[in-house]
């Protein structure tokens, strides 16, 4: 006879239906509590997976560039938070006092994500001159993705922070560390260059990687543009792939410019945004095939 039958012949019908919330429930904190810290590992393999496919870059025809650049710049954060961790927290103590990091982590979790389904798409040569027109111009691409980044890191620094204050059990240190934490947020910080030399790395961002999302853009181009020269040369002129190409390459100003000026493709990917509580997502409302169709119709009409 099983523990369930057991309580229903010793209890009521009410009796066992408590019982059985209560073993589901605590069967549930158990589960969380054994999961501390659980945002930070997840996002570590997100970024495993992520590395793992750049393994194939060479294969990206469309941003690929900017894909290795979102792969530094994650790389680069999860770094200093792992940083963070090791100075301010215990390993030891992550079941019961790393919880001001969970929800932080989540979000930083969530950015990762959807920065390798981005890589994914760019890997994916399917539907490649519907991914042309989309993306070629996309600056929201990769820059929407470092801004989230940077949007919900402070609050992870501090939520360490946070966690730091009440993490080991001498008092004493404790004390040390609080008035540490005070001290942080003194006026006289607010010097651009002593706030550089002692938080840049928490809260800034390094130059070079500025320069580099400058390059990447303009390297990208230049791969596209070769990309389309060469796909154009392996087509019949009749084909209508080989007349997008030419249309694409006209709007990235490398054959002469056409009677009528053509819309950023932006236009044609409708884009709208959906609240999720403190911030915005953009999702796209059509698909790359449908951005082609009207592409075309729009390039024909400017064209008549």
């Amino acid at each position: 006879m099983g523990y369930s039958s057991l309580i229903r012949l010793e209890k009521g019908p009410s009796d066992s239906l408590l019982i059985a919330v209560f073993i589901f429930l605590t069967a549930e904190l158990v589960k969380v509590k054994k999961e501390g810290g659980s945002g930070f590992r997840q996002t570590g393999e997100v970024l495993g997976s992520l590395k793992a496919l750049m393994v194939l870059q060479d294969d990206i025809q469309i941003n690929q560039k900017q894909c290795c650049l979102l792969l530094n710049f994650f790389c680069l954060a999860f770094k200093t938070i792992a940083e963070e961790i090791k100075q301010n927290l215990k390993l030891e103590e992550k079941n019961t006092k790393w919880r001001p990091l969970e929800e932080p982590l989540r979000e930083v979790y969530r950015v990762f994500k959807e920065g390798e389904l981005y890589v994914r798409r760019c890997l994916d040569n399917k539907d490649w001159w519907g991914k042309a027109i989309s993306l070629h111009q996309n600056k929201d691409s990769v820059e929407f993705h470092i801004h989230n980044l940077l949007s919900c890191f402070p609050a992870v620094i501090e939520a360490i922070e946070i966690a730091g204050e009440i993490s080991g059990l001498d008092q004493e240190e404790m004390t040390k560390k609080r008035a540490m934490l005070v001290k942080k947020y003194d006026r006289g910080w607010s010097d651009p260059k002593l706030f550089q030399w002692n938080f840049g790395k928490q809260y800034l961002i390094p130059r070079e990687i500025c320069r580099q999302m400058e390059r990447a853009m303009r390297e990208d181009r230049w791969l596209l543009i070769d990309t389309i020269k060469e796909k154009r040369r392996a087509l019949p002129p009749g084909k209508s792939e080989h007349r997008l190409g030419e249309l694409l390459l006209r709007k990235l100003n490398v054959l002469a410019p056409a009677n009528g000026k053509l819309p950023p493709s932006s236009i044609f990917v409708r884009s709208r945004r959906l609240p999720s509580e403190e911030k915005t997502r953009w999702k796209s409302a059509q698909g790359n095939s449908m951005a082609r169709g009207e592409f075309c119709f729009e390039a024909f009409l400017s064209r008549s």
